[in-house]
């Protein structure tokens, strides 16, 4: 899909696992692994190329049986439990960390998370500022708000202990489709922090991926073009 924010699913996703976490901006430059962007666009040409790669609208497709994989994050699995009731863990569907490159010999994948914030207003007086703290680390002190969290949203907390705590166990008992990210949380790597992130997806997707996926560049081009135009945008 060419809506800049699909590259955190199918760019980032397999970029994180190809550079091991390479940060892809820091600051104001560009760090990217430049070979494993390469990589990334090239596994997405070949599945192209063999005609693997489904490049149409669709709803649903995996679930439908149109497709054979896809990514996935634990938002999903209530609406399969209405929906798909078929789909069962280990039966009809596995979950997998990202494929790595053939060449990239590590006993993990990182890959991406998806990062939420927090906003104390400063508008607020400096008496509500410091009661809004002290709530908030009330909040992340305790692992049973952690895990009312999760009965509440069906995402999981970052932590590392999630399949240690005791306090989870019954979290895992009872949906454990969760189980395969709780153990991916330790290689979680959130989305860029820089302002201009829309901006730089977007030219990430319309100047590198879609014209090779589309068979339009070459991925060294793709990725020449791409990196280019994000250094134009760090730049303003």
């Amino acid at each position: 899909e060419p809506s800049w924010c699909q590259r955190w699913f199918d760019f980032f996703m397999l970029y994180n696992a190809a550079s091991d976490g390479q940060p892809f901006v820091t600051g104001n430059e560009v760090t990217a692994d430049d070979a494993a962007v390469i990589k990334v666009f090239k596994f997405y040409q070949d599945m192209k190329a063999n005609d693997y790669l489904l490049t149409q609208q669709a709803t649903s497709p995996f679930e439908t049986g149109l497709s054979i994989w896809r990514g996935l994050g634990p938002w999903s699995f209530p609406g399969w439990k209405e929906n798909w009731p078929e789909l069962v863990l280990n039966e009809t569907f596995v979950t997998a960390p990202p494929p790595l490159p053939d060449d990239v010999d590590l006993p993990y994948a990182k890959t991406f998370a998806d990062a939420k914030g927090l906003v104390i207003y400063a508008q607020n007086s400096p008496e509500k500022q410091a009661a809004i703290w002290e709530f908030i680390k009330w909040v992340f002190t305790d692992a049973i708000n952690d895990r009312a969290w999760i009965d509440t949203t069906g995402m999981l907390p970052l932590r590392e202990d999630l399949t240690t705590n005791p306090t989870f166990a019954r979290v895992f008992e009872d949906h454990p489709e969760l189980m395969g990210y709780a153990d991916e949380m330790a290689y979680a790597v959130p989305a860029m922090a820089n302002e201009r992130f829309a901006d730089i997806q977007t030219a990430l997707g319309d100047q590198g991926l879609i014209p090779v996926i589309l068979g339009q560049k070459t991925p060294e081009q793709g990725w020449a073009d791409a990196k280019a135009a994000i250094e134009a945008i760090l730049a303003r």
